[in-house]
Parts: C-alpha cells; structure tokens; sequence
C-alpha cells in the first residue's frame, strides 16, 4: 500500500467490485429511500411535505460542505477509514431516523445523512479510484458509475416491499443495518 488505507495496487479491478456493491448500498438506503420514506415521515411527524424535503436538502447541503473536508482525508490517508467511516455514520444514522418523533430530530438526522453521504457516495469513491488506477481511472471510474445504475432498481422495489410489511420506522431499522 501506497498510503495508509489505499488500495493495493495488484487488485484495482476488485476495488472496483468491491466498491460497486457499496455504491448500490448506499445509493439505495440512503438516496433513493428517501423518496419512499417522505409520505410516512410526513404523517408521522404531522409535518408538511415541503418541511419533510426540507430535511433532505439539508443533507445535500451538508454533503456539498462536507466534500472538501473528504477529499483532503481522501488525498492525505486514502479512502478505506474515511468511507468505512461514513459507512457507519450513515448506518447509525438511518437507524436514528426510525425514532425521530419531531421535525428538528428529522432535520439532525438527515444533516447526519449528508456527512454520510459526503463520505460514501461517487465523490469519495472516484478519488479512490483515482488513486488506485492513476492513469486508467477513466475506465475504473465508468466501471463503478455503471454499478450505481442498479441502486434504484434494487433497492426501490426491496424498500418498498419493507415499509409495505414492516412499517417505516422498521425499515428505517433494516436500511441502517445493511
């Protein structure tokens, strides 16, 4: 390894893979959840749909003023820490929104999903894959961005299955788990 957490050089390709499957998982329980999520959110909390949004352009804010912040962690000590890190945030996170009961606990929870998203999302992994592929990141990086195709296919229809039987707070739960 080139840099504490970066990516061994003799299997960039299995980086890819690897990262492929975490950009469908949090694309999917984080992103695109939330546009299932939003019809409950607003009932449980009583809360109109644009204060219920309101939450989630929240969280792009935060992961627009998080980025650099990730980029430089990124650049100085490699990817594998800070996504893991963000990995576990956003976990944490979506199980927290499972009992939020209040329209500024919604708002810290999604501010929290930002982050999250500011360190798991393309962003974070195209520097990855800048790192480990140095010349030929083009192709790594067409590569992952064909995996973050299938997040709303996988996980649109398997979240809405959960609320559907569980509920949204369980499948908050689930969501946060995987």
């Amino acid at each position: 390894m080139s840099k504490s957490g970066s990516v061994p050089a003799s299997d960039p390709w299995g980086t890819v893979l690897a990262l492929g499957i975490t950009q469908i998982t949090a694309w999917g329980s984080i992103y695109y959840s939330f546009a299932l999520l939003m019809e409950p959110l607003q009932s449980a909390l009583g809360a109109s749909k644009s204060v219920v949004v309101g939450a989630f352009s929240v969280s792009l804010l935060a992961s627009g003023l998080m980025s650099p912040m990730v980029g430089r962690l990124i650049d100085r000590h490699g990817g594998r820490f800070t996504m893991a890190a963000g990995s576990v945030l956003g976990g944490l996170a979506l199980c927290a929104l499972a009992y939020v009961t209040s329209v500024t606990e919604l708002y810290v929870v999604w501010m929290l999903l930002g982050v999250a998203m500011a360190a798991t999302l393309y962003e974070p992994a195209f520097a990855v894959l800048t790192q480990a592929f140095r010349s030929n990141y083009r192709r790594a990086i067409t590569g992952l961005t064909l995996f973050g195709v299938f997040a709303s296919t996988v996980f649109w229809p398997i979240t809405a299955l959960l609320i559907e039987r569980y509920g949204w707070r369980e499948t908050a739960t689930i969501l946060g788990v995987l």
